[in-house]
Formats: C-alpha cells, structure tokens, sequence
C-alpha cells in the first residue's frame, strides 16, 4: 500500500510560530556575539519541554543529575562553540561547507562532554539550523522515518549520520507536500501518523497505548480513514469500517458467533448468528475474492480492548488473525462451526473461517488500566502496541485559548512526571481541555470547575493511599495554576 505523504501533513501555525521564536532567539544570541548563556537557559536550549518545541530527545536526555554536561558546554561556549555556531546559525543552503561545519559543531560538543549524548546535540543543531535540519533529534526515530519514506520513493543512500540523514528526509518531504508560505514543517508530527500507519499496513493488528485522554480513539479513526482513503466524518457511512467498544460483560458470542434467541411458530428458540467480526469478514472476504490485490481495505477499531476478556472473545482466532496466517492458512474450525449446515453460514465454501488479507484491527488502550496487566502474551505477540502521548494529542487543540491551554498543560504534565509512583503513563490528555477551545476568554473560575470536577479528582485516584497524598495534590494543583 502506497503512502502518500501529503495525507499526513497538517500545516500548525501555533507550532510554526512557536519554532520560529525560540529557534530566532537563539541564532541571534549568537550572532550578537554574547557571553555564554545563563543556566537556566541553558536548561532549556538542551532539555527543556516547555519552552523548547523542538522535538523530544527521549533516553538521550541529560537528566538532573547529569546537567554538569552543559556546564561543560557551556565553560567552552566562547573559545570552541561560539565562532563555529556563528558559521552555521541560520544557514539556509547545504552545501557541502556547511554540511562539514554542521558535523563539525557535534564533534566538538563530544570532544567536550566527553561522552556521546548524540539526542542532545542533535536537538542544538536544530535549533541553529531550522531551515536545513528536520525537528527530530531522537537518531532512531530518524532511522524509523528514513525506512519508511525508503518505501515511498527515497533514495537509500547508505546516509553517512544524522546529519545526512535529516538533510536527505527534509528535501524529499517537502517536495512531496505543499508547505504553507512562512511556515515551518512538523516533521515529527509526518513521522509519528507514517509510523503508525506503517506499523498497521504491515502487522494488520496495531494497539494505541497512552495516559487517558490522549485522543487514541480519534487517532484510530484517522489511521482508519488513511487505510480507507475517506475523511473521519465519513467512517460510519462505509461499510469497510466498523467500531465496537469492549467491556467486562463482552464474550465469544457477541464477537465471533454464538446461539441467539428467536421467535417461530410462537415458539423460543436459538439460531446460530454471526458475531460482529465475522459477519465483518464475510464482507471483506467477498470483496476480497472478487479483487483480490485490488480489494478495499477493511478495518475494524476496537476501542478500550483490554476491558474485555480477551481469551474469551476471540476464542481460537488467535491463530487466524497473526498477521503471518491471514487468508485460508490461518483457517479454524470455530465453536460453533458444526452447526454451519446451511450453504449461506459456509466461510468461503468452508466450515472453517479465517481472517481475509484484506482486514485490518486496531485496538485502544489505557496504560495505567489494571486490567491492561491481564493481557497474556499470546494475544500481545499478535499485535504491534504504539504510544500516543499527552503531548501529540496537543494536535487536537485548536483556537484562540490552544497556547493558554497547552501552557498549563504541559507544567501540570512535567510535575506528574517527575512525581514518585506517577510518571508519563499518567499525564493528562488534551481531551480534558476540549471544552475550553472554543471559549472567548478562560477565566479563573473556568480552570478551577476543570481541575475540581475532572482533574482533580482523577489525580487523586491515581495518588490515594499514598503517605504523601495530600502534599502530592498540591504540588499539582500548583503546578496547574501556574504557581
């Protein structure tokens, strides 16, 4: 399946006016020629969330107790930084001199720090080059993106380092998309839709992990749409996508089959009928058969998956929907498969049934669900699980009130983080902040009804029973009202 990659670029001028000013900021500083920068903006520059828009540095990051790093940078900023910096601050071309000199500023940064933190320096580079470098510093994130776009038409190269890597996946990206006049590309947003589409075109089963709230549904339903080729809004008038929500009281004969009670000659009595995921199957596996490799794709999303009982609703299918059996090698005989005695309840002439090729499943889920531990590894061997974290679901704010919002979002965000006993997988969603978008004006009285009747109270379900549990509250509460 061919991806396209206009379809995963969303112009942000929030993002885009926001990279622009802190990326500014910087290539002035040092074209002015300063002394080297405070601590604290130093912080910011290397690791900081909040302020810097630049993409994530995950495992690379320097941690607390590691920051004497960029005390080390920073004791070199004038003699070794600085004069190389000014060659390469808000470079536009690159040309090979460039290039060098680009390289040449990560050399030093590890010559001076004395280990690799290549994350970190690739997110300084960034910053001084945002017109050159893509707004990736993760290097495995890049290694993902360039496999990726290597399947829409890019030129493998055997790329020397980051550096030529982001370069290359810059210009092949942006002469595939239309880019908006003064804006600049997220291109971590591209990757992270491609790599979630990818993943799904080639496992067929995907599960969307992440703290509540982070917009995982709508997330599957834009992948659905993707597979499809039709907008969101149109998903429920297709007859290629269905969507079901799982919950303690689903079992085998909602999903696969099971014996329904119906009325004849006045009487009682059970019939076999199809569960929602077979008769699903019957319609993709007849447009299958007509087309074959031409078919539509079909794609069912299972919402909140791991509320069911797994084992119980798919039963022996297990087997047939592994992406490594689809089709009539994955074909099983089901529980209720001896009662198929009527050529219409045959599976392609069969009494066996099996996942057509052409069916894709993508599942939701809470981390922090406790019912997430029941998963055995069967079922999750099966499928390929994929974050969406509090801070991708930013995407979804929109309005005047969206910088206001992801402000306090994003501090609530960093404290629960860092909070023993909590961490990522309990961050707040921009979900919850849904309804103050289209406010003409937050006041006070709007953020506290959010914090006492959602927020709140769903932090401290997560903190009860803690010793600390009420100074934990108010770290957090602070943290929200920006205090």
């Amino acid at each position: 399946m061919e991806l396209d990659i206009k379809h995963f670029y969303s112009p942000d001028k929030y993002w885009s006016d926001r990279y622009n000013d802190f990326t500014q900021k910087w290539i002035d500083y040092v074209a002015s020629g300063k002394e080297s920068p405070q601590d604290g903006e130093w912080k910011t520059l290397l690791n900081g969330r909040n302020e810097n828009p630049v993409g994530g540095i995950g495992q690379g990051a320097l941690i607390d107790k590691d920051l004497n790093q960029s005390g080390k940078i920073k004791d070199a900023w004038k003699e070794k930084l600085s004069p190389l910096l000014k060659e390469i601050a808000g470079a536009k071309d690159t040309d090979q001199e460039i290039i060098k000199k680009i390289k040449a500023v990560k050399d030093v940064l590890k010559d001076i720090v004395g280990q690799s933190r290549n994350n970190v320096f690739n997110r300084m580079l960034i910053t001084f080059c945002p017109d050159i470098l893509i707004n990736i510093p993760d290097e495995n994130q890049v290694d993902r993106f360039l496999s990726i776009l290597v399947k829409s038409g890019l030129k493998d190269e055997n790329f020397e380092d980051w550096v030529d890597k982001s370069i290359a996946i810059k210009k092949f990206v942006d002469e595939k998309i239309e880019k908006e006049d003064g804006l600049y590309v997220n291109y971590w947003g591209i990757y992270d839709k491609m790599s979630n589409f990818q993943s799904l075109v080639s496992n067929k089963n995907l599960i969307l992990t992440g703290a509540p709230g982070t917009g995982k549904t709508y997330t599957a339903k834009e992948l659905a749409a993707s597979i499809i080729g039709c907008k969101v809004e149109e998903l429920d008038s297709r007859e290629q996508f269905h969507f079901v929500q799982f919950h303690p009281s689903y079992d085998y004969t909602d999903f696969v089959e099971g014996l329904r009670p119906i009325e004849k000659n006045g009487n009682i009595v059970f019939e076999r009928k199809d569960g929602i995921f077979m008769d699903f199957c019957r319609k993709a596996l007849e447009e299958y058969k007509n087309k074959k490799e031409e078919a539509l794709e079909y794609v069912l999303v299972i919402d909140e998956i791991n509320r069911g009982e797994i084992s119980k609703i798919f039963g022996e299918l297990f087997f047939s929907i592994d992406p490594g059996y689809r089709g009539e090698k994955g074909s099983v005989y089901t529980q209720y498969s001896n009662l198929w005695t009527e050529v219409k309840n045959l599976f392609d002439g069969r009494k066996r049934f099996y996942v057509p090729e052409n069916v894709y499943v993508i599942g939701t889920m809470n981390d922090i669900d406790r019912s997430v531990e029941s998963l055995d590894f069967a079922f999750r061997r099966r499928f390929v699980f994929n974050e969406v974290t509090a801070e991708y679901s930013q995407k979804m704010l929109t309005g005047g009130n969206r910088e206001a919002i992801i402000k306090r979002m994003n501090a609530l965000n960093e404290i629960i983080e860092k909070t023993e006993g909590l961490g990522p997988s309990y961050q707040i969603g921009a979900s919850y902040f849904l309804s103050l978008c289209d406010k003409a004006r937050i006041t006070n009285a709007d953020w506290m009804e959010l914090w006492n009747t959602r927020l709140g109270s769903l932090l401290y379900e997560y903190v009860r029973g803690n010793p600390d549990a009420k100074e934990t509250m108010k770290k957090l509460e602070n943290a929200y009202n920006l205090k």
